[in-house]
């Protein structure tokens, strides 16, 4: 007997406001787990614990990208996703490879076989299924409103997602050790460069960092073709398409000043993480304001 399950990386901050990867359960899914409850659903909101080889896997991931395991034994006990509780905190474990189901990923992990990715595509499908299923609301209690961003003519083209130029958040990583000296420091701003990247990828990101003169630039940045292309910028000069990144310096298409720019990797402060703006009104609007 084989099942899949399927995880999504993810990056918060925890109580002592250190970034951490973490990793969530896809909804939609099931598991075992005795004989009168055979068919259990995952809660998307627990965490996963991975062993340690495959959590430096997965923490070298991008936000966003799926991840897969399967498991295989004589019985559906044998493929559970097991549930375990810590500090009364409930999360589940899983001993078992990883694999990239869609994504960036990073150079070591293996992609997902074809088997895994038909499966991953039956539970989207059904997933989306339930999403435009009809709503029964009452007067009493509201539906709440869908956080999935629309895609019509006013909004950016859906985004392909490609594993091309992996390296580069390797050797930003590189550098920044070397320069900051601190673990800790290196990778949180390891994570903000990285962030930074997926929201250029599908649309314009918000994000800070230390000016050579000391000043602090807030800046609306992106690396998505068809933002530069609305906003008359060259294509032949998209930033991030070099084969040998530097780890120094972030490239980016400044929609506010209209060029390319860039800012030293350790200089970066911050990214608004709440933040993805794909909306080309909104979009015009920002790139017609001065700074």
């Amino acid at each position: 007997m084989t099942k899949y399950y399927f995880f999504k990386i993810e990056r918060e901050v925890n109580a002592s406001h250190e970034y951490r990867t973490v990793v969530h359960a896809l909804p939609g899914q099931f598991t075992y787990k005795n004989q009168r409850n055979r068919r259990v659903p995952i809660n998307p909101t627990f965490k996963v614990q991975l062993p340690n080889s495959q959590n430096g896997l997965a923490c070298r991931c991008s936000t966003g990208d799926i991840i897969g395991v399967c498991l295989t034994g004589r019985s559906e006990q044998h493929t559970k996703l097991g549930i375990y509780t810590r500090n009364d905190t409930n999360f589940y474990r899983t001993e078992s490879p990883i694999y990239l189901v869609t994504g960036i990923g990073c150079p070591m992990l293996p992609e997902a076989d074809e088997n895994m990715k038909a499966a991953y595509e039956a539970l989207s499908a059904s997933s989306e299924a339930a999403d435009t299923a009809p709503e029964q609301t009452s007067s009493e209690t509201p539906s709440t409103p869908r956080q999935s961003q629309p895609v019509g003519s006013d909004h950016l083209s859906p985004w392909e997602e490609t594993r091309i130029n992996t390296l580069e958040l390797n050797a930003v990583e590189d550098v920044l050790r070397l320069d900051l000296g601190s673990e800790r420091e290196a990778l949180g701003k390891t994570l903000i460069v990285s962030q930074i990247r997926d929201r250029m990828r599908k649309g314009v990101a918000k994000f800070s960092y230390e000016k050579q003169n000391g000043d602090i630039r807030v800046a609306y940045g992106t690396r998505n073709r068809e933002v530069i292309r609305l906003l008359g910028g060259g294509e032949e000069q998209l930033s991030g398409s070099t084969s040998e990144p530097d780890g120094r310096h972030f490239n980016y298409f400044d929609i506010q000043r209209h060029e390319y720019r860039q800012f030293c990797t350790p200089d970066v402060k911050s990214v608004q993480t709440d933040i993805l703006i794909t909306n080309i009104s909104t979009i015009r609007t920002i790139a017609a304001t001065s700074v």
